[in-house]
């Protein structure tokens, strides 16, 4: 009988490392698939803002009927339909 509360100790003990053990494993599985996905979002936006910065600059002007941009060899507004004076 003396035993019994030892043993009931060390049941409840080793269940909570088996359990606190796995949700470690869990957690290290997590934060390493949030790594990769900030990783590969960092990556993505590092490549379109150097896209952005590359391209070349669109001439623009902007209609004086409706206030639309457009592109500068553009003839029509494609908005509103007027002519574009050059």
């Amino acid at each position: 009988m003396f035993f019994l509360p030892f043993i009931i100790f060390s049941v409840f003990f080793i269940a909570f490392l088996v359990i606190a053990l796995s949700a470690f494993k869990n957690h290290k599985k997590t934060t390493d698939t949030m790594t990769n996905m900030i990783n590969t979002v960092s990556a993505y936006a590092e490549n379109e803002i150097e896209k952005a910065f590359d391209e070349p600059k669109q001439e623009t002007k902007v209609c004086e009927y409706c206030g639309s941009i457009i592109s500068a060899n553009e003839t029509k507004c494609n908005s509103c339909g007027a002519k574009i004076k050059k």
